[in-house]
């Protein structure tokens, strides 16, 4: 069953704090699939060098720019899509694409469902 977007709410509604915080990682039906591990084997570890709070404002411009073609994604989607299927929402948590997807929430720049799987897209 492909993921249908809900109404898209602006502001923080809870999803990152307490359990609560791991909902935004629940994936949908439809997101696409991580390489398979030999291809993503000689990768491994560069997720730590594109993943560090160094790289904030890349990851922030990046999920914003993606988003900008007014398509809702899950959180799952957006990592996948901008580290060209190498990894996935569960990697990512905690680190700077989770900081930045936050970030652009708490701005109001993007605005995200409220039933799960969570989807993100720019708030209008």
């Amino acid at each position: 069953m492909k993921s249908k977007p809900g109404i898209l709410i602006s502001g923080l509604h809870g999803f990152n704090r307490g359990m609560a915080q791991y909902t935004h990682l629940i994936r949908a039906s439809d997101d696409p699939k991580p390489r398979p591990r030999a291809e993503r084997k000689g990768h491994q570890m560069s997720w730590l060098k594109d993943m560090n709070p160094n790289t904030l404002g890349q990851w922030t411009r990046a999920i914003y720019g993606l988003l900008a073609d007014g398509v809702p994604r899950t959180f799952n989607r957006i990592v996948l899509e901008l580290t060209g299927n190498l990894h996935t929402a569960d990697v990512a948590f905690k680190k700077a694409p989770d900081q930045a997807l936050w970030n652009l929430v708490a701005r109001r720049k993007i605005s995200h469902t409220l039933e799960a799987p969570i989807l993100f897209g720019r708030s209008k």
